[in-house]
């Protein structure tokens, strides 16, 4: 027997790779879907940082209001002390 016999021998037939590439797209389908799953935990993340992100900014501008009374209220008290004085 030479070497191209048994190579020809050793080839795969036609249900051979059909099988094999049936079992690989099985394989791919799972990690699809699992990438399918890791993107809507990363939209959840996503979104709950740009919550944060909202809520963060609206605590800053209460607290800069809230600031500039803090001031203008030490400025009436000024006003009203050297008005009684």
């Amino acid at each position: 027997m030479s070497d191209t016999e048994e190579t020809l021998k050793q080839e795969p037939t036609l249900t051979d790779v059909m099988g094999v590439l049936a079992a690989i797209n099985k394989r791919l389908e799972g990690v699809e879907k699992r990438f399918d799953d890791y993107d809507a935990q990363f939209e959840a993340i996503r979104q709950g940082i740009s919550d944060n992100a909202v809520r963060f900014d609206r605590l800053e501008g209460n607290f800069l209001l809230l600031r500039a009374d803090v001031r203008e209220l030490k400025e009436e008290i000024k006003h009203n002390r050297k008005v009684l004085v």
